[in-house]
């Protein structure tokens, strides 16, 4: 019968399903199009344009360095309600989850982080970068070899949803780079398949107390309302064409 596709990989029972790339996301709001922003792909870019680039010179450094969110609030908010206005000064999970996990100290999400730490993502990111464009994409063949993620869903058409990457935003990002329309995906195990707003009051973090149903909506719409370039543009980082 094939991997299922379009609506049928919403609403199949299958966990690997084909989807649009410009459909993903990761859980900053971060994108994958040329339309969005995200710091991986603008990096993977440099190192295409110079493969012996250094971290000082990298746009991930730049990013470390100006994007530092204290909470999953700010992350996410902080472009619709100003500067640290929103902000609960601690990671709390989305709230559709029932936890989060934020390292203390170094982080590949945001900043501050050590040199050599950053200068060890940066070869992480020439690693994978180097291997997809050399070898490409070919999920089955490893173990945790897919791109991971589930569904938000919006009312209406089928069309109006994201996938919402929970492991391989590095390969992703190559992906994207390297001018893939489409990603083979495995739906993250033990995580609800598509996440809808008409569950809001069922979901973990309402249900305890962390966020008001309206601040949980406002979360869940982050997502289809921003692509990432709004935090780069706020951030100095971003770098469009002049127009004609």
């Amino acid at each position: 019968m094939g991997i299922p596709k379009r609506e049928k990989a919403l609403n199949s029972q299958s966990v690997i399903v084909q989807i649009p790339i410009q459909k993903c996301c990761d859980w900053q709001g971060f994108t994958y199009t040329k339309e969005g922003w995200h710091y991986l792909c603008e990096t993977m870019k440099q190192v295409e344009d110079n493969p012996n680039l250094k971290y000082k010179d990298s746009i991930l450094a730049r990013f470390y360095t100006n994007y530092q969110p204290t909470s999953l609030m700010e992350c996410l908010l902080e472009q619709e309600d100003g500067k640290n206005s929103s902000s609960t000064e601690q990671w709390e999970p989305l709230p559709w989850r029932v936890s989060i996990n934020i390292p203390e100290g170094n982080n590949q999400h945001f900043g501050p982080n050590h040199e050599r730490f950053g200068e060890r993502q940066l070869q992480r990111i020439i690693s994978v970068y180097k291997a997809v464009k050399q070898k490409g994409y070919h999920p089955a063949k490893y173990k945790d070899g897919y791109v991971r993620g589930y569904f938000l869903k919006k009312p209406g058409d089928y069309r109006y949803y994201r996938f919402l990457i929970t492991a391989g935003q590095h390969r992703m990002a190559a992906l994207a780079v390297l001018g893939y329309k489409d990603v083979i995906v495995r739906l993250q195990p033990r995580q609800k398949r598509v996440i809808t707003m008409k569950e809001v009051e069922k979901w973990p973090q309402v249900i305890n107390g962390t966020y008001d149903k309206e601040t949980a909506r406002r979360i869940f719409q982050s997502y289809f309302k921003n692509n990432g370039s709004e935090k780069a543009e706020a951030l100095g980082l971003l770098h469009r064409k002049a127009k004609n």
